[in-house]
Order: C-alpha cells, then sequence, then structure tokens
C-alpha cells in the first residue's frame, strides 16, 4: 500500500474521544480498570472526577455478609442478573488489603464495615476492592452496657460520603458523631433524638437522608431520619397499619429497594409479610401496600426470619431475601402474581446481613 495510503487508514481508524468516553460509560467497573491500563489518555479519562460522578454502574451485586465466630470472614457476592438463572448462585469472593469483618452501614456503592477484634472503621468499594482505614472517633473506648449503630450516605450538596454513629451508653444517654470522607475527620454534633433503634434495623440511606427504625418503650414505632446536607433530624410518618400489631412479637423494618423507602411488616400470629412502598419521598398520602405474601409459600421458614426486599424488578415482581441471623438456611426468592417464581437457597453460609450495591469508580 502506498505511504499515503497507509496514513489516510490510520486516520480513519481515530476514535473520537467523545465516543470512547460513550462506550467506557457502559462498561463494568471491571473492564474499566482492565482498559485504564490501554493509555495514558484512557487512563486519565477514567479517574476524572467529572467521569467518575457521570459513570452509574449498569451491574448490580447482591453481597452476603458471612458470620464467623473466629473473626475470619470474607465477604461474597454475585451479579444480580445470575439470581435469575436456573443455576446454583456462584458466590465470588471479595478480599481486601485490610480485613473488616462486619459491614455497619452502606449506601449504593460504599460500605462502612468493622474489624470488631480491633475496633477499627473502615470505608470500602466492593466493586474496586478499595479501602480506607478510618481515623479513630472521639469517643471513649467501647464499654459494657454500651452499643454504636453506624449510618452510611452521600451529602450530595456538599460532594461528601458521611458516617453518622450513634452510640448508646450504659445510662440511656446518647452521644453522635460524624465523619466527613472530604475532611477524613470525625466532629461531634448534636445528638441523636432519644428513640431506641430498633436491633433489627439497618440504616435506610434515601432522598439524601439516613433513616432508622424508632420506638419509645411500650410504644409505636416512628422512623427518625438525618439529612446530610443540612445535618438535620427529621421523622417520615408510617403508613397506616394494623392497630394489633404486637410490637414484642411481630417484626417491623424499613428498607431502600430499588431507590424506594420501606416499611416491612412480619407478622407472626398470622405469618405474613406486608411490605408498604413509599412511591414519593416525604408524601405519606403516597404510601401503596405493594405486597401481603403468606409467609407458608416458602417451605421451611420459621416464625424467626427476617424478610427484606433487595430489588423491584421491570415486570411488577419483587426480589426477596429471608433469612436467620447467623443460621445457614437463608434463601432468596422471587415473588409475583401472590407465587414463588424463583428459590435460590444461601448452602453453607451463616449470613448476617445481605444487601445489594451497585458498580462504583468513587475511591474511599
Amino acid at each position: 500500500m502506498p505511504p499515503q495510503q497507509t496514513k489516510r487508514a490510520t486516520k480513519n481508524r481515530h476514535i473520537p474521544m467523545d465516543t470512547v468516553e460513550e462506550i467506557l460509560l457502559n462498561l463494568s467497573v471491571k473492564s474499566l480498570l482492565r482498559f485504564s491500563s490501554v493509555s495514558k489518555s484512557w487512563n486519565s479519562m477514567i479517574f476524572e472526577p467529572r467521569f467518575i460522578k457521570k459513570y452509574h454502574g449498569r451491574e448490580r451485586f447482591i453481597v452476603l455478609n458471612p458470620f464467623s465466630y473466629d473473626n475470619i470472614i470474607n465477604f461474597r457476592s454475585c451479579p444480580l442478573s445470575t439470581v435469575f438463572s436456573d443455576n446454583p448462585i456462584e458466590e465470588n469472593l471479595i478480599d481486601f488489603t485490610e480485613k473488616p469483618t462486619h459491614i455497619r452501614a452502606f449506601c449504593n456503592e460504599l460500605w462502612c464495615a468493622e474489624n470488631t477484634e480491633y475496633s477499627s472503621l473502615f470505608l470500602l468499594n466492593p466493586s474496586m476492592r478499595t479501602c480506607r482505614k478510618l481515623p479513630a472517633p472521639k469517643f471513649p473506648p467501647l464499654g459494657r452496657n454500651q452499643s454504636f449503630v453506624y449510618g452510611l450516605g452521600y451529602d450530595s450538596a456538599g460532594d461528601d460520603y458521611k458516617i453518622l454513629k450513634i452510640l448508646y451508653c450504659s445510662k440511656g444517654e446518647l452521644e453522635t458523631e460524624l465523619y466527613s470522607l472530604r475532611s477524613d475527620s470525625w466532629r461531634k454534633i448534636l445528638a441523636f433524638p432519644t428513640m431506641k433503634i430498633s436491633c433489627l434495623s439497618f440504616c435506610s440511606f434515601v432522598n439524601g437522608a439516613l433513616h432508622w427504625l424508632c420506638h419509645w418503650p411500650e410504644s409505636s414505632y416512628a422512623v427518625v431520619s438525618f439529612d446530610l446536607s443540612t445535618e438535620e433530624y427529621g421523622e417520615v410518618e408510617l403508613p397506616e397499619h394494623s392497630p394489633t400489631i404486637n410490637l414484642l412479637d411481630d417484626k417491623v423494618n424499613v428498607a431502600v429497594s430499588s431507590g424506594k423507602f420501606c416499611f416491612c411488616l412480619s407478622y407472626r400470629s398470622t405469618r405474613n409479610f406486608v411490605l408498604w412502598v413509599m412511591e414519593e419521598y416525604g408524601v405519606v398520602e403516597s404510601w401503596t401496600k405493594k405486597f401481603n405474601i403468606d409467609c407458608d409459600i416458602i417451605p421451611g421458614l420459621g416464625n424467626n426470619f427476617r424478610w427484606k426486599p433487595l430489588h423491584f424488578c421491570e415486570n411488577g415482581q419483587i426480589l426477596m431475601v429471608a433469612f436467620m441471623y447467623f443460621e445457614k438456611n437463608g434463601v432468596i426468592f422471587m415473588y409475583g402474581d401472590d407465587k414463588t417464581l424463583l428459590r435460590k437457597d444461601f448452602g453453607r453460609s451463616k449470613i448476617s446481613e445481605c444487601l445489594v450495591y451497585v458498580d462504583s469508580l468513587v475511591s474511599p
């Protein structure tokens, strides 16, 4: 080929960087990390703050937080898409250089985890396998009859990830501290309202705020929120539910599924699970009862199982998880049209938490 034609052919093979960016935005984090070594320009583009903000992971994952008495724990995950196939769940190891043992809080792409043996906190990106050890909080060391509660979320106004840590002292006092990823520091803030956070309530992050299910002793439940931008507490009104709910036996919880705030009720006496969804955040009238599931539809589930929504499907079905803390008999199942459409067992894993996260390039 003459030199002039060779030069023209080489020029025609050039792909505009805008086109390259659009292609990269549709890839998984695993692929992006591999392609970041193709060239300096690609590497700069992939790790540019603008690209990281623009990138929305196309793939969602389910992660199992196993339980172990010896604190030797490896998180395991599987792509959400594989759950819908006929094959058994293939659990992939998520290993970190540091060794956190328990997930304490999470938002879409980051986890707050703790190594309970050394009382160390970490911020993790499971997609990139990156991990940041957080500075020690200002709280005194954990003593008898004390406990911590955590919440993690994104402050869009300040472009910052924050962790709220609540200390329940032995005499009933509360102390509250806020961590900022941007400043990499903790500071004490106005104490959390003096209500008891439900022992089953994992913090739910939605609409820029953290949410916990709380209750007064021998009283009804309430959802307390904490806005990460204004750093103010609030309350989300719950839907009307059965006035005969038993605060001791029935299980009540809040959750976030596919970006929607959910209220969950498990009635021990009637053995049914009711799921409410707030279609428009903050609008009480938008609470909608989506599902009323007969627990006996899943053979082998006892009264002590925790039920949790994982993902709403476009066809109106829902992916659920039911498990008992630290037991091996958990199950993931699809539900729709008043019947179970799919069931996957955890197998040998003892589970302390199950959640869904998305691919992300955010570096903790």
